[in-house]
C-alpha cells in the first residue's frame, strides 16, 4: 500500500492505492442517499405514529442549507453547506466537521457499505466529487465540473453522478474513472438504477438517458423540455421523470416508449416518490411568484388528489414514510420569510405543519425512530420528532349564574392538558361577542375574563381550551341569566327602556320609592 497524495490524468487525488473492484453497493441503513434508494422512490421501512410533529432539535450550520441529509447505520446524520461537510450524532450535537472543501455542497450524499461517505461540490474555480472515511478524514477526491446532482451507488459499489460539464460519470470505489458519457447540455438531475443495473438519468438537452453498466447508450427519450427532478423506478420497472417547462410529469415503460403524460399546470422540478401501492407523489410550483400542489396520482396517470399550497413555491421532493404520511418542504414568496414542512395523510389532508426561519429546499430523511431531518435557508438543520398529542380537557367554569344588565362579571375557567402542555382559553359570551385566545398558562391553572351584557335574557357561555400546538378541545358550556324587570312584561316598554338606560334608572327609583311610602 502507497500512502500519500498521488494526481493522474483523469483528475483524480487520492491518499493511497486501492483496488478498482466494486465493493457491494449503498449501506443497509435508514436513508443512506437521496430519496433513500437506486430507485429513488423516496419510501422509507420507518415512521411515527403520531399526529404532531414537534422540534427535538436543530443545529446551526456555516450558511444557507440547500442539501439533503442521509442517514448511516448509526443514525449518523451527514449533510453539506457552505464551504463545510457535517456529520452530526442523533442526540444532536456536532461529530466532526471537514472543512477543506472550498465549494458549495448542493446536493445529498451518499454512503456506501463500508461507510465512506461521496458529495460533490458546486460553487467554485475548482470542483470535486469527495469521498470521505467514515471518521471524517480525507480519503480522495475527482475533478469534474460543478455537481448538482445527488451522487448514487450501485450495488455492484460504482458511484454515479452527473456534472454541469454536461457529462454522466461512472467511477469506481477508490475514485478512478470507469467511463464518462457526454449529453447534450448540463446534467443536474441523480442517476437512478433499476434491478438490472440500468442507469437512468436526465439532460438539460431535453434528453432522458439509459444507459448499461459499461456506459453505453440503451436508448434515450426527448421529452421536448428540460428535466426536472430526478427519475423514479417503480417496482414494475416504470420510469417517472417531470419536465419543466412542459410542466408536466412522464411515465415510461422499460424500453423507453412513453406510457403516458399528465400535464400538471405547474413546474416540475422535484423528484417523483411513490408508495407501495404505486402512487406517485410529486410537487410543483405555480408558474406565477407563489404557490405549489402536492399531486397524488394513480399507476394510470389520473389524478387522485392535489393539495393547495397559496404561498408557498416547491423544489423538494416529498419522501414517505412506513404510514404512508408523505412530508415535503416549501419556500415562501413576495419577500416573506419562512419555509413549512408539510405532512400528509394518505388522503391528502394536512396531518400537521412546521414552520421555520427561511425556505426549504432541502428533501426529508427519515430516521429509524420516525425523527424527520431537513435543512433550511436560516442555517439550521432540524431534527422534527412525531408525537401523539392530545388537546386539553373540557374546561370547569366557575362564576354568577345571574345579574343585571350592563353590570360586569368575572368568570373562571381551568382545564388540565393530558400532555402537560400549556394551555390558553377561549370565552364566548352567548351574546355575539368573545374574549379572543388567553395567553397560555400552565396546564391546570386558572384563568378570569370579565363580561357585562347590555340586555335581559338568558345566555350560554361557553369556553375551550388549546395547547401550545394548536390542538383545542371540547366546549364547557356555563348559564347566565339576566333576569327581566318584574314590573312588567310588555315587550315594547321593554324595548323602550333597553334603548333609554337613563330612563329605567329613574322608573327603577320611583319603584322603589313608592314602595318604601
Amino acid at each position: 500500500m502507497s500512502l500519500g497524495l498521488n494526481v493522474n490524468s483523469n483528475g483524480l487525488e487520492v491518499t493511497e492505492s486501492q483496488s478498482s473492484a466494486g465493493n457491494g453497493g449503498p449501506m443497509d441503513s435508514a436513508w443512506p442517499m437521496f430519496q433513500h434508494d437506486t430507485k429513488h422512490t423516496g419510501r422509507s421501512p420507518f415512521g411515527a405514529t403520531g399526529n404532531l410533529g414537534i422540534l427535538k432539535w436543530k443545529f446551526r450550520m456555516d450558511g444557507a442549507v440547500d442539501s439533503s441529509p442521509v442517514i448511516d447505520k448509526n443514525e449518523t446524520i451527514y449533510l453539506g453547506g457552505w464551504y463545510d461537510f457535517y456529520a452530526i450524532n442523533p442526540d444532536g450535537s456536532l461529530k466532526w466537521k471537514y472543512g477543506k472543501i472550498g465549494g458549495w455542497v448542493e446536493s445529498a450524499a451518499v454512503i456506501d457499505e463500508n461507510g465512506t461517505i461521496y458529495f460533490g461540490t458546486s460553487i467554485g474555480e475548482q470542483n470535486f466529487l469527495y469521498a470521505l472515511n467514515s471518521n471524517g478524514t480525507f480519503k480522495w477526491k475527482y475533478r469534474s465540473g460543478q455537481i448538482w446532482s445527488s451522487p448514487t451507488i450501485g450495488y455492484d459499489g460504482i458511484i454515479y453522478f452527473g456534472s454541469y460539464n454536461k457529462n454522466i460519470y461512472a467511477l469506481y470505489p477508490n475514485g478512478t474513472l470507469k467511463w464518462k458519457f457526454k449529453t447534450g447540455s448540463y446534467v443536474d438531475t441523480s442517476p437512478a438504477i433499476d434491478d438490472d443495473g440500468i442507469i437512468y438519468c436526465g439532460s438539460s438537452d431535453h434528453n432522458l438517458y439509459a444507459l448499461y453498466p459499461n456506459g453505453t447508450v440503451k436508448w434515450k427519450y426527448n421529452a421536448g423540455c428540460r428535466i426536472g427532478g430526478d427519475p423514479t423506478i417503480g417496482d414494475d420497472g416504470t420510469i417517472y421523470f417531470g419536465g419543466v417547462e412542459e410542466a408536466a410529469l412522464y411515465a415510461l415503460y422499460h424500453n423507453g416508449s412513453r406510457k403516458w403524460k399528465l400535464t400538471l399546470g405547474s413546474n416540475v422540478v422535484s423528484s417523483p416518490a411513490l408508495a407501495e401501492n404505486g402512487t406517485i407523489y410529486i410537487a410543483a410550483y405555480k408558474p406565477g411568484p407563489t404557490g405549489a400542489y402536492i399531486f397524488s396520482i394513480n399507476p394510470n396517470g389520473t389524478i387522485n388528489w392535489r393539495y393547495e399550497v397559496e404561498d408557498e413555491a416547491m423544489s423538494a421532493s416529498p419522501a414517505i414514510d412506513k404510514y404512508g404520511i408523505i412530508y415535503v418542504g416549501g419556500w415562501l414568496g413576495n419577500n416573506d420569510v419562512g419555509g413549512n414542512l408539510y405532512a400528509l395523510n394518505p388522503d391528502g389532508t394536512l396531518r400537521w405543519f412546521y414552520h421555520t426561519g427561511d425556505s426549504i429546499y432541502s428533501s426529508v430523511a427519515i430516521g429509524e425512530d420516525g425523527t424527520i431531518y431537513f435543512g433550511s435557508w436560516d442555517r439550521y438543520l432540524y431534527a422534527i420528532k412525531i408525537i401523539d398529542n392530545v388537546p386539553p380537557d373540557m374546561p370547569d367554569i366557575d362564576g354568577p349564574h345571574s345579574g343585571n344588565p350592563r353590570t360586569e362579571y368575572t368568570y373562571t375557567a381551568v382545564a388540565s392538558d393530558p400532555d402537560g402542555d400549556n394551555v390558553s382559553y377561549f370565552f364566548d359570551w352567548g351574546d355575539g361577542s368573545n374574549s379572543g385566545w388567553t395567553e397560555f398558562v400552565p396546564s391546570g391553572v386558572s384563568v378570569n375574563s370579565s363580561h357585562s351584557w347590555l340586555f335581559r335574557g338568558s345566555y350560554v357561555v361557553s369556553v375551550r381550551a388549546k395547547d401550545d400546538y394548536g390542538f383545542i378541545g371540547d366546549w364547557s358550556e356555563f348559564e347566565v341569566v339576566i333576569p327581566r324587570d318584574r314590573v312588567t312584561t310588555n315587550s315594547w316598554y321593554l324595548w323602550f327602556l333597553e334603548r333609554f338606560p337613563l330612563l329605567e334608572r329613574l322608573l327603577n327609583i320611583g319603584y322603589f320609592y313608592s314602595r318604601l311610602i
